[in-house]
Formats: structure tokens, C-alpha cells, sequence
């Protein structure tokens, strides 16, 4: 029998529910498949929700602190806090053509998403990439309901490009939330760094 005292993970958090799919509905070659950790963990979530983000903040780095220790070049964490409190991140509007728009996306460049493992297709899914970096999250219609970005260090996104999406998102009362790491983007100046980060 397993000690559960020697069982370590590698994600200090991950996100409390998944997103509702369609098991009988086919992946095509461009669709983005996840794995169901990665689901909602760089996320764009409203303003208005401050308070529940501190509050989930806070027990990330709980973890961080008390449950986990390094290994090599990264750290391992003996619990894992799920995040509960914002289960729907995007509080107010936020418009699909718009998104389009402050990305410089064509709608016939826009994929579906699916979850691995033969967990289906998310209803509602979508995917697209500005450069480098990745784009998906659940739409109903014209309104975005969770807007996450893929975990690069690089989006390499161009210094107008990047001005232009971080606006679209400052303007639209968001934050941006790197829950692995417990880092959040709250104003556009950090939204633009991040953004623009390229390799050496």
C-alpha cells in the first residue's frame, strides 16, 4: 500500500470544475486538445472578483509555503489547493468579435477544444493562436464565458499586437491570473511585458 505521505504532485492548484462536453463528438486535426489540469490555469477573470481572487491566491501560496519542497529545477507539493471560488471567472460582457478583433483573428482561423483522454469536445470550446501564444476558453454566441491563454513563457507577441490585446483586456475589467504560480497581471503595462516575452 502507498504511503499518501510520499505521493507529491506538480501543480500546486488546478481548478475545481471542468467544463461540460460532448463524448460523442469528433477532434478534428485543429481542434487544441488539453490535458484536464491545464484547464483554467492562466486565466482572464473579472475585476468585480477581487476579493474571491486574493482569497484563492492566498491558499496557493499557502501550498507553496507549507506543502512543497524542490526537486531539480522545480518544486513538488505533498497537497494541492482546488479552486472553488470563482466558478465563473468573466463577471460581465466581454465580447467574441471583440476578442477577435484586439487579437487580429480571422473567425475561419478559430478551432474547437477538447479535453484528452477521450473526455470529449467542450461544448462551446474554442481555440485560436496570436504567435505564439494560445487562445481558448467557452463562448455561448456573441459572450465569452472563460478566456484562458496557454501556459508559455513566450507568447512573443509584437509590440503592437500585445498593446493592442492588453488593451482590450484592461479595458474589459480584466486581470490576468497565473494560478500555478500564484502571479497576477493587473495592470496593462504587465499585461504588455508578459506578452511581448520572446527567448533569449
Amino acid at each position: 500500500m502507498v504511503d499518501p505521505k510520499t505521493i507529491y504532485f506538480s501543480l500546486a492548484t488546478i481548478n475545481d470544475a471542468l467544463p461540460a462536453t460532448d463524448i460523442t463528438a469528433k477532434a478534428t486535426e485543429k481542434d487544441l486538445i488539453i490535458h484536464e489540469d491545464d484547464w483554467r490555469q492562466f486565466e482572464a477573470v473579472s475585476k468585480s472578483l477581487d476579493a474571491n481572487l486574493k482569497q484563492e491566491i492566498a491558499d496557493v501560496q499557502r501550498i507553496f509555503k507549507e506543502k512543497s519542497k524542490p526537486s531539480g529545477e522545480y518544486r513538488v507539493f505533498s497537497e494541492i489547493h482546488v479552486r472553488k471560488r470563482i466558478p465563473r471567472p468573466i463577471a460581465g460582457p466581454l465580447g467574441w468579435n471583440d476578442l477577435l478583433a484586439a487579437g487580429s483573428v480571422q473567425a475561419a482561423s478559430v478551432s474547437g477544444l477538447g479535453l484528452r483522454d477521450g473526455q470529449g469536445i467542450v461544448k462551446g470550446g474554442f481555440s485560436f493562436h496570436i504567435s505564439q501564444l494560445t487562445v481558448f476558453g467557452i463562448r455561448h454566441g456573441d459572450n465569452i464565458e472563460v478566456l484562458c491563454l496557454g501556459l508559455t513563457r513566450t507568447p512573443s507577441l509584437s509590440e503592437d499586437d500585445a498593446e493592442k490585446f492588453a488593451a482590450f483586456l484592461d479595458k474589459s475589467g480584466i486581470t490576468l491570473v497565473h494560478w500555478p504560480s500564484s502571479t497576477v497581471f493587473t495592470s496593462k503595462q504587465s499585461m504588455v511585458e508578459f506578452l511581448k516575452q520572446k527567448k533569449g
